[in-house]
């Protein structure tokens, strides 16, 4: 939706204008707020982390063209936050932000490659992300359609 913004310059009906603002209605203090830690902290893993999972958040209750673009902002996060995490080389964050990655794929509705890769990379998880891998498998695994 970010791109649809400023496409055009002109007059907009009323539809298009109440769509637009329905889509985005969200009180975002939450992201403000993250964004305000992470600006003292830019290069702070966690606080990418933090910042990601809350654009997540956020995206799961909007509609489709704002849920996009909080998607793409959660993962540009988490690339930050992998690009910060390769100089400590802890794999138990990696494993964690590919399985919040893989969440915001699923959520665009790609499950089914999103099973594919969580069978081909992750046979052993860290047992404190089994929660979050099972929220993952688990309805896209029973079903044909995942609904997470």
């Amino acid at each position: 939706m970010e791109v649809e913004l400023y496409k055009s310059v002109g007059y907009k009906d009323r539809q298009y204008i109440k769509k637009l603002l329905t889509n985005f209605s969200v009180n975002l203090v939450g992201i403000n707020r993250a964004i305000q830690v992470l600006l003292k902290k830019p290069e702070h893993i966690g606080l990418n982390m933090r910042l990601a999972q809350k654009y997540q958040d956020y995206a799961a209750v909007l509609n489709k063209d704002a849920k996009l673009a909080f998607l793409k902002k959660s993962n540009n996060y988490f690339k930050k936050a992998i690009k910060f995490n390769k100089a400590t080389d802890n794999s138990t964050i990696d494993e964690r932000i590919e399985l919040m990655r893989l969440l915001n794929k699923s959520y665009l509705g790609s499950s089914k490659s999103v099973l594919k890769k969580i069978e081909k990379s992750f046979k052993n998880v860290e047992k404190k992300y089994e929660g979050l891998f099972f929220y993952k498998t688990l309805p896209c695994s029973s079903n044909k359609e995942c609904y997470t």
